[in-house]
């Protein structure tokens, strides 16, 4: 492996890190909805913004460190990542529905849903639209 592949695949899993850091975030605000304890939330809204940012800051490291070609197995794992933020906005997605139906949301704070299209955002990461493989 030579450095820049070293410096893409530490890239690549502090994004998976990050990503997983998302998931359980939003997991906990869903089990906080959906058992109606928002008590368990106190500070959620400080939490989700460092995760996000984290989140960002590996997206960005990744993308710039990312060899050029990018091989099957990089390939295996990007989709790994893509399968992991598709899971992070599915769960992101729920829990608005949960504040939504609660009354705990205004209708307006909901991005327009043509941002939240799965489809767009495997595109923005180079894979097909389709929920298949690469």
């Amino acid at each position: 492996m030579t450095h820049s592949t070293d410096t893409f695949e530490s890239a690549l899993e502090a994004y998976r890190q990050a990503c997983l850091l998302v998931i359980d975030l939003f997991q906990a605000e869903a089990d906080a909805l959906a058992s109606g304890s928002l008590d368990q939330l106190k500070g959620f809204a400080e939490r989700r913004k460092a995760a996000l940012v984290q989140l960002e800051g590996a997206q960005k490291a990744t993308r710039e460190t990312a060899p050029r070609p990018i091989s099957e197995t990089q390939r295996t794992r990007i989709q790994g990542v893509a399968d992991l933020i598709q899971r992070a906005v599915r769960l992101d997605r729920q829990n608005e529905q949960g504040w939504l139906r609660r009354q705990l949301m205004p209708p307006g704070m909901v991005p327009n849903s043509a941002t939240r299209n799965p489809a767009r955002i495997r595109s923005i990461y180079g894979f097909p639209g389709g929920s298949k493989g690469l």
